[in-house]
């Protein structure tokens, strides 16, 4: 590990930012990431660093990515589907990202109207039925609040 360590931190020197190994990943600029992930010679990490030249060496920060070097290695042994779903990654980021989400669900959908219309409808997002509608994170207080005034009690349920 203190090989890939060192080859990191070189290429960080390289182009001029920090890529510590103990901070968590979400933690690092984007460029340190997209090296990391990518490579040195990805369209992706390029992209940072038009006019740059790449390290010559490896000792100076020449960085495969995790991503080719796992393509490399293991792609006779992935099953194909997993080969081109690292491929489109690689090229692209990902295709789906899982977010959490807060459904209000209401008695009818007179109710989710009324609320529209109402001072809490910057809180509310996208409808998910002519009776629920998403609500943004962390406004359920202030969208019940508004319910009460309007004349209706509502209730959050934990998952």
């Amino acid at each position: 590990m203190p090989y890939y360590i060192n080859i990191l931190r070189a290429a960080g020197s390289y182009y001029g930012f920090d890529l510590d190994p103990e901070k968590p990943l979400r933690q690092a600029s984007r460029p340190a990431r997209d090296l990391l992930l990518y490579g040195y010679d990805s369209p992706v990490f390029k992209f940072h660093f038009p006019h740059t030249t790449p390290p010559r060496t490896v000792a100076m920060g020449r960085f495969e990515g995790v991503v080719p070097n796992l393509l490399r290695r293991h792609a006779e042994s992935m099953p194909p589907t997993l080969v081109r779903a690292l491929e489109r990654w690689e090229e692209q980021g990902s295709a789906a990202r899982l977010e959490s989400l807060e459904v209000l669900r209401f008695s009818s959908p007179e109710v989710l109207q009324a609320l529209r219309q109402s001072r809490a409808s910057r809180f509310l997002g996208e409808p998910l039925g002519p009776a629920a509608i998403a609500i943004r994170p962390g406004s359920a207080e202030k969208v019940l609040a508004a319910l009460a005034e309007l004349g209706y009690l509502g209730e959050i349920k934990k998952a």
